[in-house]
């Protein structure tokens, strides 16, 4: 009961968070904000929960009985979070499949001319937004020419092309 409790006040406390700053002021890297905005919330929680223990206690508040409740505490926030960021990502920019489903969907049941589907579905709408996140995030840079991946850009495609090549897939989407 406590890594459950403890776990869902600390992601909430960082929702929170993440709702209040955003209101503010979006700030410019939304994945690295959210990630110290969640990461922070468990550290400093965890490090109030040990702190204030006597007092939690008194009130009654399940606290983690040893260190590997803690760890857990922790393994299930970050879990957490890290699925929240990821489904944020969907949420904040309109994935191209969703894009189609909805302009389908927005049809009803007359359809959607095929002709007109494409020319909906265009660049503008389904490539240059990613290109400016990937732009944005220092994945891509471009100097009087053409796009190339920034070192940060090839560590991160690093990761995809070696989760492909382990499942034995081509480079191909």
């Amino acid at each position: 009961m406590a890594v459950l409790a403890n776990g869902l006040v600390l992601i909430g406390i960082g929702f929170i968070l993440h709702w209040a700053i955003w209101r503010l002021r979006m700030p410019a890297r939304h994945t690295r904000a959210l990630l110290m905005i969640f990461l922070g919330t468990l550290g400093t929680g965890l490090a109030l929960l040990h702190h204030f223990r006597r007092e939690m206690q008194a009130w009654g508040w399940p606290l983690p009985a040893n260190a590997a409740e803690f760890a857990h505490i922790g393994a299930f926030a970050i879990a957490v979070a890290l699925a929240y960021i990821i489904t944020y990502s969907a949420i904040e920019a309109e994935s191209p499949t969703l894009a189609m489903i909805l302009a389908i969907a927005e049809a009803g049941d007359v359809g959607f001319e095929q002709k007109a589907f494409h020319e909906r579905m265009n660049d503008s709408l389904l490539v240059e937004p990613r290109i400016e996140d990937l732009v944005r995030d220092g994945h891509l840079g471009f100097s009087n020419g053409p796009y190339q991946l920034t070192r940060k850009g090839r560590l991160f495609i690093a990761i995809f092309r070696l989760q492909r090549q382990i499942l034995g897939l081509g480079l191909g989407g």
